[in-house]
């Protein structure tokens, strides 16, 4: 899990970490919209990771999902699911994705999860009917702004305030 505030980097930190895993040719899936239902959620994480479905069949699309990952572990491949904006999940979606925690074998997980978003996140998972997702959770990271990036930001405000206070009403005759 990933948190921080609103300019801190986690974007960034997803997109390294989706290019990372790409050239790996590992199997991602992004989830960017935090305002699915559960069948939206599973439609974009089996579109994501390219796996055909029939779309007259949603209950299917679990033990689809399931079968797919299965396959990827035989040939010693974990795919990722990255869920951004994870905060504006409700606790159904949060649910669903703890369900999908449970997706493993005798030997490893079937699939890795990340959620990122802003530290509301963390107090979502905090209440007790998220217990078994936060007990699941196995790394906490959070990204701050740093002193630079607050110093560049101050003096870019800085500098553009005091360039529109010192600019001329009018454009000069040239």
């Amino acid at each position: 899990m990933l948190t921080g505030e609103v300019g801190t980097g986690k974007t960034t930190l997803i997109n390294y970490l989706l290019d990372w895993l790409r050239q790996r040719k590992m199997p991602t899936a992004f989830i960017f919209n935090s305002h699915l239902s559960a069948n939206h959620l599973f439609d974009f994480i089996l579109n994501d990771f390219g796996i055909p479905t029939d779309f007259k069949l949603k209950g299917n699309m679990f033990p689809q999902l399931n079968q797919w990952l299965i396959e990827r572990s035989r040939t010693g491949c974990t795919p990722v699911l990255i869920v951004d904006e994870a905060q504006g999940l409700s606790l159904e979606l949060l649910e669903e994705i703890r369900l999908l925690l449970n997706l493993e074998t005798g030997f490893r997980e079937l699939l890795q999860i990340v959620l990122v978003g802003q530290p509301e996140l963390e107090d979502k998972l905090r209440r007790p009917q998220m217990r078994q997702l936060r007990q699941r959770i196995s790394l906490r990271c959070s990204t701050r702004r740093s002193p630079l990036r607050k110093l560049t930001d101050t003096l870019r405000t800085g500098c553009v305030s005091r360039a529109l206070n010192t600019a001329p009403s009018s454009p000069p005759n040239l």
